[in-house]
């Protein structure tokens, strides 16, 4: 396998990688379609890595419902630690979508120095931070719209608002149907 074509990976050669792995005693498992393979909420502090395949960030509700949170491709990145915590009894999975591989590393042999003070392991961090805040843009996005598309505004719409109240005192707020200012007005 190539590790360097996985965006963790990204700079870091095939030896690199597998030094890691013997390093951070790092597990590898395969996963059919339908198998669980992750949960949050269980205190798990593993970072996994989606070497071949495709899985789902499925969460459900305490009613049961099913909601698709994101779709991980190989490359993806997963975990407790990387994500949130569910609340309220939800469960948050991560579930494999076919033949799928992950690769796991315990969390604080990701963050902690090693005593070589590996240039490769510096660089795996800083992949981390980098996927990671990729997910936490498109995260962000997806919640934007979803609040627009909830409040009957398209996100156009409210990219719009907010544009016109950098250049403006006053623009409709999507839950008000008046005109809100930010100048107190006086008493008639």
């Amino acid at each position: 396998m190539e590790y360097g074509e996985l965006a963790l990976f990204r700079g870091i050669t095939n030896s690199e990688v597998d030094a890691m792995i013997h390093c951070f005693h790092m597990r590898q498992a395969r996963y059919e379609s339908g198998q669980t393979i992750c949960t949050y909420g269980e205190g798990g502090g593993e970072v996994g890595v989606l070497i071949r395949g495709h899985a789902a960030l499925v969460r459900y509700d305490y009613a049961g419902t099913r909601t698709i949170l994101e779709q991980i491709g190989t490359g993806g990145v997963f975990g407790e630690v990387l994500a949130f915590t569910p609340e309220l009894g939800d469960c948050v999975e991560v579930v494999s979508g076919g033949e799928s591989e992950a690769l796991f590393m315990e969390y604080g042999h990701l963050m902690k120095r090693c005593e070589n003070a590996c240039a490769h392991h510096s660089r795996l961090v800083q992949n981390m931070f980098q996927l990671v805040t990729e997910q936490t843009r498109r995260l962000s996005r997806r919640v934007e719209a979803a609040a627009a598309s909830g409040k009957n505004y398209s996100a156009i719409s409210v990219s719009a608002a907010w544009k016109r109240a950098r250049t403006a005192f006053c623009f409709p707020l999507p839950s008000a149907p008046w005109p809100t200012t930010s100048a107190p007005t006086a008493a008639p």
